[in-house]
């Protein structure tokens, strides 16, 4: 047992009725501890009585444990159970005094409110998400009750939250049929940075056709230019896309919500499969470029090469290689 500091003063004489009235006692044990008092009553006319021995028994209160600070990621349930040090009385349930969420921490809708006897693990799953740059603390004031109703000391436990990355918002681009796609995967410059990333799903439309080449997904803890040669080829006459499903992880590996990215895929003319012909030696060939009337229009052309078969000689009235040429460059 610890007497408090301001106990009264004993042996003392002569002192009123009430003078033991507000001594208290800490008792951090297992059990009831007593503190005995030797009483001697005097009367008005200083007549003593014989000495009464007073027994106070301190029931003991609880004190919780030291070790539940902990550490958890963003989106995550706490899991804190309360619990008392091994040496002091256990408690039988606990007080909610206080919950200190500080700014950037934003508190689930589920998360419990401050309440009185409530179970060790009344707080488990509570859940706060933290989308800034670094840990932030929620402290919880904590009250433990034994099963005689004595209350122990208060006590914070603090849950650092751990960041989580966020993916930036600007990642959603063009690219042509049959081209890298670029894609580098970034967070968006005010989360805490993803040291690597999740790529959940990749949903392909209709009319889009992957390269074998491209990256394997699902994929986990993939590097941020895993994805950027994915190629899809497009021969429609419109664009179309591509949705990757992507999220963050932090260097503590807390995992961040995921975010759609879209590529859209602009279409590649192709061009018409009865453009072979046959014209006479000296004729020009008159031959006018086209699609085939189901993929995008060209709007010029390049001619990269020519062949000329040995035994004929080339009268041709234009330079080649030419690129974004008209439809009938090569007519004459």
């Amino acid at each position: 047992l610890t007497a408090a500091g301001v106990n009264a003063a004993v042996p003392a004489t002569g002192v009123a009725a009430n003078y033991l009235a507000a001594d208290s006692y800490t008792n951090t044990t297992a059990s009831a501890l007593n503190v005995t008092y030797t009483i001697v009553p005097r009367s008005a006319d200083l007549c003593l009585g014989d000495p009464k021995v007073i027994t106070i028994w301190i029931d003991p209160e609880p004190v919780v444990a030291i070790n539940l600070d902990a550490a958890k990621c963003s989106d995550e349930a706490i899991g804190i159970t309360l619990n008392t040090n091994g040496t002091s009385v256990v408690a039988a349930n606990y007080n909610i005094t206080n919950i200190n969420v500080p700014g950037g921490l934003v508190a689930s809708g589920s998360n419990v409110a401050l309440a009185n006897g409530v179970a060790a693990n009344y707080l488990a799953l509570d859940v706060y998400t933290n989308t800034t740059a670094g840990p932030l603390g929620v402290q919880y004031t904590v009250v433990p009750v034994s099963a005689a109703s004595c209350e122990g000391n208060p006590k914070v436990i603090t849950i650092t939250i751990n960041p989580e990355p966020v993916i930036a918002t600007t990642l959603d681009a063009i690219a042509c049929s049959d081209l890298n796609i670029g894609l580098v995967l970034n967070t968006n410059g005010v989360s805490v940075a993803a040291a690597s990333y999740n790529i959940t799903s990749r949903t392909i439309a209709a009319g889009l056709t992957p390269a074998v080449t491209n990256a394997i997904v699902p994929a986990n803890l993939v590097a941020a230019n895993y994805l950027t040669t994915d190629k899809f080829t497009n021969t429609g006459a419109i664009p179309l896309t591509v949705v990757y499903e992507v999220n963050g992880v932090s260097a503590s590996t807390c995992t961040g919500d995921v975010q759609s990215i879209t590529i859209t895929i602009n279409p590649e003319p192709v061009p018409a499969g009865g453009l072979n012909t046959s014209v006479c030696s000296d004729v020009a060939g008159g031959i006018v470029f086209n699609t085939n009337g189901t993929s995008v229009a060209a709007a010029n052309y390049n001619v990269t090469a020519v062949s000329i078969a040995a035994g004929l000689t080339s009268v041709s009235t234009v330079a080649i290689p030419a690129t974004g040429v008209a439809a009938n460059y090569l007519a004459t």
